[in-house]
C-alpha cells in the first residue's frame, strides 16, 4: 500500500460512478474513509473549463 498520501484525484464517469451514475457502495466507503484519513480529494475530468470557472477563480484571488 501506498503510504502519506495526501489527495487523491479521479474522473467521476466510469470511476467513481457506473453508467447508470450510482455509486457503488464500496466506493462510497473507499472514499469516506480517505475523507475520515483526512486526504483530499479532487475531480479530474477531460471536459473543458467553462467561462464561469475563471470567474470565480478571479473572485477568490488572494483567499489562499
Amino acid at each position: 500500500m501506498i503510504k502519506n498520501i495526501k489527495l487523491f484525484v479521479a474522473d467521476i464517469d466510469g470511476t467513481l460512478v457506473n453508467e447508470a451514475r450510482e455509486m457503488m457502495p464500496l466506493t462510497r466507503a473507499v472514499l469516506n474513509d480517505l475523507h475520515c484519513r483526512g486526504i483530499l480529494m479532487g475531480i479530474a475530468s477531460g471536459r473543458p473549463v467553462g467561462p464561469h470557472l475563471y470567474e470565480q477563480k478571479d473572485a477568490m484571488a488572494g483567499e489562499f
